[in-house]
């Protein structure tokens, strides 16, 4: 078994201060880093920091009342236990379901098995290209409640003219 010390940048994707025992699952750690947070999943990658990273833990062995250095009593010290220059940045991803291996999508053109085109299928692939709002529309979705969008972006930008048009 051996033990790794890592500094993971979930900023500003995960907040953990209104969670106390959070469910942490991870693989990967060292190729291709996967961790899913109280079912929040994440996606990272090796970067290097800006200046060093530093670890301290609790040091079970201080005694406030041993040290007089201090005016005030310290309520806790904490000692070292090491550094790194290296950090895990993590981005959100979202898990689709995979299909399973014996069921495959026909074809665009493909004839279904009851002799008819799979104009039904195709009506389905047209529907998830439909354009139903603005890039702007899209990004505020994701505001948290109560907050204003931070800038607005020009309808040349926005996507204005394509909505509700089919993209082929």
């Amino acid at each position: 078994e051996e033990e790794m010390l890592v500094f993971v940048d979930f900023e500003p994707y995960l907040s953990l201060s209104n969670t106390r025992n959070p469910n942490i699952q991870l693989i990967g750690l060292e190729e291709n880093p996967i961790i899913q947070v109280d079912g929040e999943t994440y996606r990272g990658s090796y970067d290097y920091a800006f200046g060093t990273y530093v670890f301290f833990e609790k040091d079970p062995e201080w005694n406030p009342a041993s040290d007089s250095l201090f005016d005030t009593p310290v309520k806790q010290m904490y000692r070292y236990v090491d550094k790194s220059n290296k950090v895990l940045r993590m981005k959100r991803i979202f898990l689709t379901e995979k299909e399973p291996l014996g069921e495959e999508k026909p074809a665009k053109n493909e004839v279904s098995s009851d002799g008819e085109c799979s104009s039904e299928q195709e009506e389905n692939e047209k529907e998830k290209l439909n354009v139903t709002m603005t890039y702007e529309a899209a990004l505020n979705q994701h505001l948290p409640e109560g907050s204003t969008p931070p800038r607005h972006i020009p309808e040349q930008q926005n996507g204005a003219e394509i909505i509700n048009k089919i993209l082929q």
